[in-house]
């Protein structure tokens, strides 16, 4: 590996043009399910010819780059991935090429950029499997691992997803799903107690479980919003925690939430709270096996400048996955979230 340190807030950029050189075929780039890039097609080109930038914490789906050539493929794995972000880019030479660029930020005392380099045969998909043996040598938890901890996990092996709106709310269409011999499913559900006509109820849920199905409700603690106005009871808390609770960036402004909506919740200012834990204990006491938060997952980390709960990138993650925890390890639930980046 390669481990570089320093004594002053600075920006590094290192590897610098990686594929730049005659020797390079292609870039692979762990961006949503994988990009295949070859550094001489034009069409990619043409589509970063102005660059494009992915965090290595959420941008990209792990923090991994790789480059093949005609003879091998090397890896780079970013150690520490909250402070690096890797462009993609056409060169002046015509061929697309990569450079990472690392913040060595005060603020989260100067963390040192340390990449794993890994060159094995020219296989495209080694970056795949070199990023999963590194995860491994680290004591990275297997889903057979999870099981034990969740033994509900192995329903989800195969299972058919769906989710519930309007008459699939109804225990006769439980019963329809059984009839069509669908032995596994994910059922999923939002709702809303104030304007809903069918709701997901505990007759419904203890029924799904007995068909061996599992059931939970969608959750999201990213947005507040005015408890006289919300438009969604997952952004309901109380008037303090909407008057107090929003990120604030380095400007001192509140953060908007999504498309406006309310502002940004800061997870530092939830902790402080009890709400997250008593919003799971009344889905728990329902009889749920399951539950998806959304958001948590995504790789969307910020920093919080309230001088009540200011907050790192990595004081988000830790937040976060405190939350992931509590659902799968304390409450035993089969856990799910959006997109689920790396260090999820």
């Amino acid at each position: 590996s390669v481990r570089f340190v320093a004594d002053r807030a600075r920006e590094l950029e290192w590897p610098r043009r990686v594929g730049f050189d005659n020797s390079g075929r292609a870039l692979v780039a762990s961006v949503s399910e994988g990009l295949y890039l070859p550094v001489d097609d034009e069409r990619w080109g043409a589509v970063l010819r102005n660059e494009e930038c992915f965090s290595t914490h959420g941008g990209l789906s792990f923090p991994a780059l790789g480059l093949l050539t005609n003879r091998s493929h090397a890896s780079f794995i970013w150690v520490d991935d909250l402070h690096n972000e890797v462009c993609l880019r056409l060169s002046d030479e015509d061929r697309l090429e990569a450079r990472a660029v690392h913040q060595f930020r005060e603020r989260d005392e100067l963390p040192a950029l340390e990449v794993v380099i890994v060159v094995t045969e020219a296989n495209p998909i080694s970056l795949a499997l070199e990023y999963r043996r590194w995860l491994e040598s680290r004591a990275g938890e297997t889903l057979a691992e999870k099981a034990e901890t969740v033994p509900e996990l192995e329903q989800l092996f195969g299972a058919t997803h769906a989710y519930l709106f309007g008459d699939g709310r109804t225990l006769a269409a439980l019963e329809r799903l059984q009839g069509l011999g669908l032995d596994r499913m994910w059922l999923g559900y939002d709702q809303d107690e104030r304007s809903d006509e069918l709701l997901v109820d505990e007759r419904f849920i203890a029924r799904a479980r007995e068909l061996g199905y599992l059931i939970g409700p969608y959750d999201t603690h990213n947005n507040v919003q005015d408890p006289r106005s919300s438009d969604s009871p997952m952004s309901l808390y109380n008037q303090a925690l909407f008057e107090s609770g929003a990120v604030v960036d380095r400007e001192g402004a509140p953060v908007p939430g999504f498309r406006g909506r309310g502002f940004l919740l800061s997870s530092e200012a939830l902790r402080q709270t009890g709400f997250f834990e008593r919003r799971v204990e009344r889905f728990v006491a329902t009889g749920v096996n399951s539950y998806f938060l959304d958001c948590d997952a995504f790789g969307d980390l910020v920093d919080d400048y309230h001088p009540s709960h200011p907050m790192t990138r990595r004081r988000d993650r830790q937040n976060k996955l405190a939350r992931l925890f509590y659902l799968s390890r304390t409450r035993r639930l089969v856990t799910g979230s959006e997109s689920a980046a790396g260090w999820s």
